[in-house]
């Protein structure tokens, strides 16, 4: 399970984070050295990028799910990338996983796919079984995880 806290590329090239907004929602950042660029829940779920994907079986979940989207890819936008680095991704317990960048940028077709998963805040995911929190506001899945 990986609730997404933060992405980092080697050398804190990105870096994408949860964080409360002052208006009480959550905000996903992308920096890359110190530009920083800020999008919200609503704003991400309005991306054209983004779109319904179903997780047969969802690592989290245990079950079946359906989300609202972005690939991961498609959050990078124009950051300056170079093969062989990775992406560090932390989520809020504390757990890390290394993503190889060529294989987030460049998957094969019918190949896993990352994508970012946003809770709606409108439609809240139903909590982790035996937390009292949800995976959101956004999380790391996998489409045919099975395929890499």
């Amino acid at each position: 399970m990986l609730l997404l806290r933060r992405l980092v590329i080697r050398s804190l090239l990105l870096l994408i984070a949860s964080a409360a907004s002052a208006a009480g929602g959550f905000t996903l950042t992308i920096a890359s050295g110190s530009a920083k660029h800020r999008l919200t829940a609503a704003e991400l779920l309005a991306n054209p990028a983004t779109r319904d994907i179903e997780i047969d079986r969802d690592i989290a979940y245990g079950r079946p799910m359906h989300y609202r989207a972005s690939p991961l890819a498609s959050l990078l936008g124009d950051v300056a990338l170079y093969p062989g680095q990775v992406i560090e991704a932390v989520a809020n317990d504390g757990f890390v996983v290394m993503l190889p960048l060529d294989f987030v940028l460049h998957s094969r077709p019918g190949g896993a796919e990352p994508f970012i998963a946003i809770e709606p805040p409108d439609a809240p995911w139903p909590a982790l079984t035996g937390k009292t929190v949800s995976a959101g506001p956004f999380y790391l899945v996998w489409l045919h995880p099975e395929a890499s």
